[in-house]
């Protein structure tokens, strides 16, 4: 299902960078310079919400706003833009503490990030949901 995005052209909705972590699905190497590409989106979709979760659980980033400035730094991106449309997809306040391990916060999570690099999602929610229950399981 590629679309006209970047992201969605590189089965890499979430944009991740190009690095050496061995991703299940990782096509090396990539066509585009800067980000990594998959051969499926379940494959980009799975790396985000493995990323995310690594975010959470090994550097004990718990919200928002925590997740997002190390995800997309202020360097790189109008931060706080970012911060402010995630809060609105899951529905809590970019501050508050939330819990990754939670399916319907990280299917939400997932779902903002996808949305604010693309500008759209093009992927059904099941499609994600059973993506990102596969990695919490």
């Amino acid at each position: 299902m590629a679309g006209n995005t970047r992201g969605e052209r590189l089965n890499n909705p979430a944009n991740i960078r190009i690095s050496n972590n061995p991703w299940q699905g990782k096509i090396e190497p990539s066509q585009d310079e800067a980000f990594e590409q998959f051969d499926t989106p379940e494959h980009g979709i799975r790396a985000c919400a493995k990323l995310l979760l690594a975010y959470y659980k090994d550097h004990g980033l718990n919200t928002i706003r925590d997740i997002i400035s190390r995800w997309a730094p202020n360097n790189e991106n109008d931060t706080n833009s970012y911060v402010s449309h995630v809060s609105l997809i899951v529905g809590v306040a970019s501050g508050d503490t939330i819990d990754l391990t939670d399916p319907t916060t990280l299917i939400n999570f997932v779902i903002g990030i996808i949305l604010h690099e693309n500008g759209e999602c093009i992927y059904p929610r099941a499609t994600i949901a059973q993506v990102c229950q596969s990695v919490l399981d």
